[in-house]
C-alpha cells in the first residue's frame, strides 16, 4: 500500500531508547491554516485524521475524543487508522492531543514494533485545483512530554500473554493538555519538549485496515454483591514488594452487612449509576451522579486481626461477562491508593487477582475529591470487579466496563429461531460469546489472554458467517496469522502478531484449512490466490515431516507443542523435547487441508490447466495418505483409531483422532474402519477408553456423526442439551473454555471462549441445512435434518448475491426464499 500520509515524519514514543517498555506519552499539537467558507465562515470541505502509533492510542481534537485504538500490526507493517473530524473543529485555532502507550515487549498478543507515530491532518477542498491542505503533521513541531498521569518501565505484567498492568495517578493535570483551551505556552510549561524525529524505514509497507473499527457502547448498571475491610498484612506494610494484585488475592477480608458500611442510607439498593466513558469530553464535568454509594469505617470499631485494616473493599457484578474499558468515578476524602481486580470468577470470596502468577488488577493513586476516568489503552474482560480502597471513607459514583463491540453489520446478520427455549437461550448466548471475542482480531478469550489463534479463529470464522454474514474480520485475522510464516521450520507462530518460544504445528493446518473455508463462504478468490505462497510454504514443511510409512510424525525441539485438544496426549507437552511418533491427528488435518486446496485451486482458477493439474496431484497425494493412515493407525485389536503410533505399539485413543478419520475420508476406505470410527464417536462399548472430545474439538465429532448418518442428529443435539444446558444451568453468561469451566488449569478456566460458540454451525448447517456449494453461497444446498419434529427458523446472507437466503423447517417439510437485503 502507498504511504498514506503525504508530509508526516515519525516521531518517537520510546524517549530514544528502542528497548523501553511500557511507556506513555503525551503529544499536543496545534491545528492552524484550516480554510473556511466566504459564506458562512465555518471550516470549508471535509478534514481527515490520519494515524499510526505503537501500542495503543487516544486523540481528542478540542478535547473531544475522535479516535482510539490502533489495529494489531507487524514490524515494518503499519496500519493507518482514519476517521473526520470536520464537525470537531472550530474556525481559527484547534488543538490536537495524543496518547500514545508503547508497551514495546513482546507478548502472545502484541510484537514489538517501532517506537514511532505518524499522524496527519487533511483538509480536502473539493472542486479546487488545489485542493489538498495539509494542516498539521508529524514532525520535530510536534511536542511530548513522559506522560505523568501513568507510571512507565517497570510495573507488573500481567502475563507474559497480555503485556503490563498499569498504574494510574490522578495527579491535577492528567488531562490537562486535552483542554480545547490548551496552548504551546501551557505546554512550555508543562514539561512538554519538542519530540525527536525518526526516519521512516526504507522498507516500511503501510497495510490498510480493512475492517471496520471497534464500537465505544454504553454500560449497564452495576450491583455491589460484597463489602467489609480488608488488611494486605505486615509485608505489605512494611515492605510492598509484591505485585499489587498479589496482596489483593491474599488480604484477609472481614465481610460486612451493606448496611454497616452504607450507614446513612442502610435501606438502598446496591445497584451503581453505570459508568461512561467519562475520557469522551474529559473538561465537561458529569451531572451529580444519582445513587452513588458511601461506605465509611471512621466510626467503627475494628478488633482482631482487622483491627489496623487497611481499608475498605467491594465487589461489583457487571451481570454478565463484559469486555472493554476499566472505568470509575470514585469520591474519597482523603488521597488514597486503590486496586481494582477483574475476574471471570468469583470464588475465595473474592475476584480473582492473581491466578497462576498472572496479575489481573491495576493500581489507581487518587487525590482526595472526585475522579472521573476511562482507562483506554488496553481492555480488560471479566463479570466481577473488585476494589481495594486504602481508606476509612470512599463514596463509588462508578466502577464497571465501558462495553467495546465489533460492530457487525445489521442487515447481513443471520436470524435463527427454534420452538425449544433451551436452545434459544444456548444460540443466544453463543452469538454473546462471538461478539465478547472480537477485538481487533478474534481472540480467545477476553480476560485471560486476548490471543489469536488458528484453531480457535476456524471454529469463531465458521460461526460468523452464519451469524454475522461477516467476512471483512476473518480476512484480517486470517492475513494477521499468514505473516506470522516462521522462517526456521516453515510453520506459523503459536499467535499473531506475536513470537512466541513454542508453536502448535497442528495450528498451520487449521490455518490452510479456514483459508480455504473462508474463499468457499466469502468468494473472495483473490484473497486466497495472494496467500498461496504461505500456504505453500506450509504444506512444504508439513511434508518434510512424512515418513515411509506416508504419515506425518511429531515435530521434534522444544519449540514445538504437539497440541491437539485438551484431552489425553493429544495436549502434548509443552518446552521439552519430543518423540517422533506418527501422528494421526497431524495426517488427518494434513489430508483435510490437502483435499480442500484442491478444490480452492479449482474454485480460484476453474479454466486454468496447470491449476487443474496441481489440484490433481493434491488429490493423488491425498488419496496416497488415507490409505498410509489406515495402515498406521487402525487398531485391529481394539476395533477403532489409535492417535499415535511408534512403530511397534499404538496408544491414546481418541474421539477427535476418530472424528478425522471420517472427516479426511480414510475411515471410509473398509467397512471395518468405517465402522470402529463410528463406533468410538458413537460410545459403543471398546475394549480400550475412548476419550471424549473437549468443547473445541465437538464440532469435528458433531460433523463426522452427520456425515455417516442422519439420525444421529438425536445424539448430537442431546450432547449440546447436555454440554451447554451444564454451562448455562451453573450461570454462564458466555461459554467455557472446556466444561470444568473456573476450575481448569489449576483455577484459571475461561469462562468466555471463542471456540465454544460452535452450536451455532449445527444450527444453521444442519437444522436449517444452508451449506455453500460454490464459493461465496454462488451455489448452495438447503436440506434441513429433522430432529424431533422441532420447528425451527432462520436466514443468512449470500455474498455472491449480496441477497438473503430464508429457511423454514417443520421436522417434515422446509421452504426456502431468497430475497434482497
Amino acid at each position: 500500500m502507498q504511504n498514506p500520509f503525504l508530509k508526516a515524519i515519525p516521531v518517537r514514543t520510546d524517549g530514544g531508547d528502542e528497548g523501553s517498555v511500557n511507556r506513555y506519552t503525551d503529544f499536543f499539537v496545534v491545528i492552524e491554516g484550516l480554510r473556511t467558507t466566504q459564506d458562512t465562515g465555518e471550516v470549508a470541505g471535509r478534514v481527515i485524521f490520519e494515524i499510526n502509533a505503537d501500542s495503543e492510542f487516544a486523540a481528542w481534537v478540542n478535547g473531544c475524543l475522535v479516535l482510539t485504538g490502533q489495529h494489531s500490526q507487524y514490524p515494518g507493517k503499519p496500519v493507518a487508522e482514519t476517521c473526520e473530524i470536520t464537525d470537531y473543529l472550530r474556525p481559527g485555532v484547534n488543538t490536537l492531543a495524543i496518547a500514545v502507550y508503547r508497551q514495546g515487549l513482546t507478548t502472545s498478543s502484541y510484537l514489538q514494533c517501532r517506537g514511532q507515530l505518524l499522524y496527519e491532518v487533511t483538509q480536502i477542498l473539493p472542486g479546487e485545483v488545489n485542493g489538498t491542505v495539509i494542516a498539521a503533521s508529524s514532525s520535530e513541531t510536534t511536542v511530548a512530554r513522559l506522560s505523568r498521569a501513568y507510571k512507565s518501565g517497570s510495573v507488573p505484567m500481567v502475563s507474559g500473554q497480555l503485556g503490563f498492568t498499569f498504574a494510574f495517578s490522578a495527579a491535577e493535570d492528567f488531562a490537562c493538555f486535552i483542554s480545547p483551551e490548551y496552548d504551546f505556552e501551557k505546554a512550555a510549561a508543562d514539561g512538554f519538549q519538542p519530540a525527536e524525529e525518526l526516519p521512516l524505514a526504507e522498507d516500511t509497507v503501510f497495510v490498510p485496515r480493512g475492517m471496520e473499527k471497534l464500537a465505544i457502547l454504553g454500560a449497564g448498571p452495576a450491583n455491589i454483591v460484597a463489602q467489609g475491610v480488608f488488611d494486605f498484612g505486615r509485608e505489605y506494610r512494611e515492605t510492598n514488594t509484591l505485585p499489587h494484585a498479589q496482596y489483593m488475592q491474599n488480604a484477609a477480608l472481614k465481610a460486612m452487612r451493606f448496611s454497616e458500611l452504607s450507614q446513612d442510607a442502610p435501606n438502598r439498593p446496591r445497584t451503581l449509576p453505570a459508568v461512561e466513558n467519562y475520557m469522551e469530553r474529559p473538561y465537561e464535568k458529569p451531572a451529580p451522579a444519582a445513587g452513588a454509594i458511601r461506605f465509611r469505617t471512621d466510626k467503627i470499631v475494628l478488633s482482631g486481626a482487622l483491627r489496623e485494616g487497611r481499608g475498605i473493599y467491594a465487589v461489583i457484578d457487571l451481570g454478565k461477562e463484559t469486555f472493554g474499558y476499566l472505568s470509575f468515578r470514585i469520591s474519597l476524602e482523603r488521597p488514597a491508593v486503590c486496586g481494582i481486580a477483574y475476574s471471570d470468577h468469583l470464588i475465595d470470596l473474592r475476584a480473582r487477582s492473581f491466578v497462576g502468577g498472572r496479575s489481573f488488577a491495576n493500581t489507581l493513586i487518587l487525590p482526595a475529591g472526585e475522579t472521573c476516568y476511562t482507562h483506554l489503552f488496553s481492555k480488560i474482560g471479566g463479570r466481577y470487579l473488585q476494589i481495594y480502597a486504602e481508606t476509612d471513607d470512599i463514596t463509588i459514583s462508578g466502577l464497571g466496563i465501558v462495553p467495546v463491540r465489533y460492530p457487525v453489520d445489521d442487515h447481513r446478520r443471520g436470524t435463527f429461531m427454534i420452538n425449544d427455549a433451551l436452545h434459544a437461550k444456548i444460540f443466544d448466548t453463543c452469538l454473546d460469546t462471538l461478539l465478547l471475542c472480537m477485538n481487533e482480531h478474534y481472540m480467545d478469550c477476553p480476560q485471560r489472554e486476548q490471543s489469536l489463534y488458528a484453531m480457535d479463529s476456524r471454529n469463531q470464522m465458521l460461526c460468523g458467517y452464519y451469524a454475522f454474514g461477516e467476512y471483512a474480520y476473518a480476512k484480517e485475522s486470517l492475513r494477521l496469522m499468514g505473516q506470522s510464516l516462521r522462517e526456521e521450520d516453515g510453520l506459523l507462530e503459536l499467535c499473531s502478531p506475536a513470537k512466541v518460544s513454542v508453536t502448535i504445528p497442528s495450528f498451520s493446518l487449521h490455518w490452510v484449512i479456514a483459508l480455504c473455508e473462508y474463499v468457499r463462504y466469502s468468494g473472495d478468490t483473490e484473497f486466497f490466490t495472494e496467500q498461496l505462497p504461505i500456504t505453500n510454504a506450509l504444506m512444504r514443511a508439513m511434508l518434510s515431516r512424512r515418513t515411509s510409512s506416508g504419515c506425518l510424525v511429531r515435530w521434534e525441539g522444544a519449540e514445538h507443542w504437539n497440541f491437539h485438544e485438551w484431552s489425553g496426549e493429544l495436549a502434548g507437552t509443552i518446552g521439552t523435547p519430543n518423540s517422533t511418533d506418527a501422528d494421526a491427528c497431524l495426517t488427518a488435518l494434513f489430508i483435510m487441508a490437502t483435499s480442500l486446496l484442491a478444490d480452492t485451486i479449482n474454485d480460484a482458477a476453474p479454466f486454468n490447466t496447470s491449476a487443474s493439474e496441481r489440484a490433481d496431484m493434491l488429490r493423488e497425494l491425498a488419496s496416497g495418505m488415507r490409505a498410509a493412515f489406515n495402515r498406521t493407525f487402525f487398531d485391529t485389536s481394539v476395533g477403532t483409531y489409535a492417535s499415535l503410533s511408534d512403530g511397534r505399539t499404538l496408544r491414546d485413543y481418541s474421539q477427535f483422532t476418530n472424528a478425522l478419520a471420517i472427516l479426511c475420508g480414510a475411515a471410509g476406505l473398509s467397512e471395518t474402519t468405517y465402522q470402529g470410527a463410528v463406533n468410538a464417536l458413537a460410545g459403543a462399548n471398546l475394549p480400550v477408553e475412548v476419550l471424549p472430545c473437549t468443547l473445541s474439538t465437538t464440532i469435528f465429532k458433531y460433523e463426522a456423526l452427520l456425515s455417516v448418518s442422519r439420525d444421529f442428529i438425536d445424539t448430537v443435539m442431546d450432547e449440546i442439551t447436555s454440554l451447554w444446558g451444564h454451562m448455562l444451568y451453573n450461570g454462564a453468561t458466555s461459554f467455557w473454555e472446556t466444561i470444568a469451566g473456573a476450575a481448569d488449569f489449576d483455577d484459571a478456566g475461561s469462562l468466555c471462549h471463542g471456540w465454544a460458540a460452535i452450536p451455532v454451525i449445527i444450527y444453521y448447517k444442519y437444522i436449517l441445512g444452508i451449506n455453500p456449494t460454490a464459493p461465496g453461497f454462488r451455489n448452495y444446498d438447503v436440506n434441513p435434518v429433522p430432529w424431533n419434529g422441532h420447528y425451527a427458523e432462520g436466514s443468512v446472507y449470500l455474498p455472491a448475491s449480496k441477497k438473503v437466503l430464508r429457511v423454514e423447517t417443520d421436522g417434515k417439510s422446509f421452504s426456502a426464499d431468497t430475497f434482497n437485503l
